[in-house]
């Protein structure tokens, strides 16, 4: 999947949206249904008119939960899109930190420029995770060598300081995650202190 911020342009208002180019298999992987019309599926990579599948809270806060809402065309970053569908309303995707307002198949990704991409894939049955990553990530890292070198020879040096490294999605993809985990676990252990400090003070006051 990719992310762009683009502009959705719907009859007289522009404002910016957040939408993820999706793979036609991530909402089957994901077994995500929709509360309206329908998901993205295969098809939906060589139709005339590329669709969009709406968030829930986009939904309802842009459009005021119309239920008419399918087969409406919205323009993203100029282009045309009809809307298909309206995904439920606890579906955030795999990201924790950031809440896409629409979805669209990948193969739109030359009209809108995502800023970055990411790759997900399901185990298959009698695979762990640990196996996985012993076969798949020496391969991640060699293939993105190759790329760097490719666009110059320069880039080689580049390519050894950076390990690729399978992660469990069950909890969702999180950037913050890591970096304020030992922060926000020595800030609970202060709280804590606290609150043990101002139980004893009442009890000698009692």
């Amino acid at each position: 999947q990719g992310q762009a911020d683009v502009a959705l342009t719907d009859r007289d208002n522009t404002e910016r949206v957040r939408v993820h180019l999706v793979s036609p298999e991530f909402f089957s992987d994901l077994g995500v249904g929709t509360v309206l019309g329908r998901v993205l599926v295969p098809e939906d990579e060589r139709a005339e008119v590329t669709p969009a599948v709406l968030s829930y809270p986009f939904w309802r806060q842009r459009f005021h939960s119309d239920p008419a809402i399918v087969g409406r065309n919205i323009i993203l970053n100029g282009f045309p899109f009809v809307v298909v569908g309206v995904l439920p309303e606890n579906f955030n995707g795999l990201n924790v930190e950031t809440s896409p307002d629409v979805r669209v198949p990948l193969t739109a990704d030359r009209r809108l420029a995502p800023v970055f991409e990411q790759m997900f894939a399901r185990l298959r049955p009698g695979m762990t995770l640990e196996r996985a990553r012993a076969d798949a990530e020496p391969l991640l890292q060699s293939a993105y060598r190759d790329l760097l070198v490719r666009q110059s020879s320069d880039q080689a040096e580049n390519a050894r300081k950076w390990r690729f490294r399978l992660e469990p999605i069950a909890k969702g993809v999180s950037v913050l995650r890591e970096q304020f985990r030992n922060g926000l676990a020595a800030l609970m252990v202060g709280v804590g202190l606290l609150l043990v400090m101002a139980c004893a003070n009442v009890a000698g006051l009692l």
